[in-house]
C-alpha cells in the first residue's frame, strides 16, 4: 500500500467488472447507471430525489436490486474509484477467523493512491460538488 499499489477485495462494486487480472474496469451498461447518479446530483437533486427515480427510470442496484436506498446513493457520490482513485485501508480485520472488519478510524495508516483505476465521473466535476 506504501508503494501505491492498488487492489480492491470488493467483487459487486456498480460501474465496473474485473478483467482477467482481476483488475476493475469500467462496465459500460453499470457505468450509465453510475453517471446518471451523478448527473442527478449535478442538477441539485437530493438523494431521496435520486433514489426515487432511479427506481422510476428501472435502473439496477449494483447488487442487481430494483429498489435503491438512499444510503447506497450516497456512498456512490463519496466513493473516490469513481474519479479513478482509491483510499486503501478504510476498513481492517480484527479477527482473521471471523474475518469480522471494522472501520478504520486512525487504528492504521491510510493510503491515497491517484489514477489507479478509469475515471467513470472527470474528477473537476466529483471535488465541485461533494464537499
Amino acid at each position: 500500500m506504501r508503494k501505491g499499489k492498488y487492489g480492491s477485495i470488493q467483487t459487486d462494486f456498480l460501474g465496473f467488472i474485473r478483467n482477467e487480472q482481476y483488475d476493475l474496469v469500467p462496465d459500460i451498461e453499470e457505468a450509465i447507471t453510475v453517471r446518471r447518479i451523478f448527473r442527478y446530483y449535478y442538477e441539485g437533486n437530493s438523494v431521496g430525489v435520486i433514489k426515487k427515480r432511479m427506481e422510476e427510470e428501472g435502473f439496477e442496484t449494483g447488487a442487481g436490486k430494483k429498489q435503491w436506498w438512499a444510503s447506497v446513493i450516497d456512498r456512490i457520490l463519496d466513493n473516490e474509484k469513481y474519479m479513478g482513485d482509491a483510499l486503501l485501508q478504510k476498513t481492517y480485520t480484527v479477527d482473521f477467523l471471523t474475518k469480522k472488519s471494522v472501520k478504520n478510524t486512525g487504528q492504521l495508516n491510510q493510503y491515497y493512491v491517484t489514477d489507479c483505476v478509469d475515471a467513470l465521473i472527470p474528477k473537476k466535476s466529483i471535488l465541485k460538488f461533494r464537499k
